[in-house]
């Protein structure tokens, strides 16, 4: 089953607000994401790629061992969705 777009821009919404909802409830959006087909319309049309890029690079010198696993979910997601752009060009 795949996630509609105002399904991932809400998604997309509270990861921004990654300070307020914390490490915990960024992993259960970022494991949702992750089980689920995402459309490269929906990608780019709801810009999680880009919150998802931003949140990884935020968090990768972290010392707080809850924001490096964020920040390692994030890196895996954005190469999971690189294939799927790279297969659309071919």
């Amino acid at each position: 089953m795949s996630l509609d777009i105002s399904e991932v821009e809400n998604m997309r919404s509270e990861l921004q607000k990654y300070y307020e909802i914390g490490p915990i409830k960024a992993l259960t959006i970022l494991n949702q994401l992750s089980k689920r087909k995402l459309e490269r319309e929906i990608l780019v049309g709801s810009r999680i790629t880009q919150t998802i890029a931003t949140l990884s690079k935020k968090l990768a010198n972290s010392d707080d061992e809850d924001d490096v696993e964020v920040s390692e979910l994030c890196s895996k997601l954005t190469c999971k969705w690189k294939r799927i752009f790279e297969k659309k060009r071919q």
